[in-house]
């Protein structure tokens, strides 16, 4: 069986809007597996939800069955933006499929369906997200142990309470140090890349530790930074130092001193940023 799948702000085929009200026995829509997906490659999304059985109608004059079943998930990036139409496929009564291609804007997209029965409500707000990220290096909260995922990226914040933090492996990570957090070691080492604000007098005092990604390091406070500031194998980085008596235990940059910017790091020129 065939459905028709339709996302609105994207740049591919145009389909009619409608803006027909729900009716009784309406299709609703409950969530998307998975829910946020890269616009670098096509990625086949699972829709969960109700009244997504095809309608039979019967002709009085010959007998004939007609099976309507044309159904479309619509996404809408914002008011006033196209439709793409995609086709899908019927899974069961419950779950609709569709390829999503690659290319499209990236954002927030909100969800709803429209189907026989009219369209579903309520709609869902931002529920998936296209991102800029290849899709392997998009947050998995299975991965992201203590934080949460926000566009794709593991954020993990880490107050006065919290010691060291590990970024979770081939993701992109946020670390936000605040208020004399991250005492012990926080490590980036795995990550696609990372960004770690250390922000507070004596916030982040062990070392940190950067992967072969693009790290970006700020340090604001009096004797923030107190650890050793390790990029030296990033393919870009930029570390910032802004207080007394921060970074005192020294940075190493990429290619050593002809990344250095003060006693911080900088990605500026060809040489001092080799990421892909």
């Amino acid at each position: 069986m065939h459905f028709r799948l339709v996302l609105l702000g994207g740049t591919a085929a145009l389909a009619v809007w409608s803006c027909t009200a729900p009716v009784e026995n309406s299709p609703t829509v409950q969530s998307l597996t998975p829910d946020a997906i890269s616009m670098t490659e096509a990625t086949y999304v699972t829709i969960a939800g109700t009244g997504f059985a095809p309608t039979f109608v019967s002709s009085v004059d010959d007998g004939i069955t007609v099976v309507d079943q044309d159904f479309a998930l619509v996404l809408r990036r914002a008011e006033g933006t196209t439709d793409i139409s995609i086709g899908a496929d019927y899974l069961d009564a419950d779950h609709i499929g569709a390829q999503i291609p690659s290319g499209l804007a990236t954002g927030r997209y909100s969800v709803f369906v429209q189907g026989p029965q009219g369209v579903s409500s309520p709609v869902l707000m931002d529920a998936l997200l296209v991102s800029r990220l290849p899709a392997e290096n998009l947050c998995d909260l299975e991965q992201c142990t203590g934080g949460t995922c926000e566009d794709g990226v593991c954020v993990i914040e880490c107050g006065a309470e919290c010691e060291g933090v590990v970024c979770p492996e081939g993701v992109a990570c946020e670390i936000n140090c605040r208020g004399g957090g991250c005492t012990t070691l926080v490590d980036c080492s795995a990550a696609s890349s990372c960004t770690i604000e250390c922000l507070g007098s004596n916030t982040c005092a062990g070392d940190i530790m950067c992967g072969l990604g693009a790290c970006e390091i700020e340090c604001s406070g009096n004797e923030s930074c107190a650890g050793a500031l390790d990029c030296g194998a990033s393919c870009a980085c930029d570390v910032t130092c802004n207080g007394s008596a921060n970074c005192m235990a020294g940075t190493e940059c990429p290619l050593g001193t002809t990344c250095e910017s003060g006693v911080g790091c900088t990605s500026a020129g060809d040489s001092c940023n080799t990421c892909g």
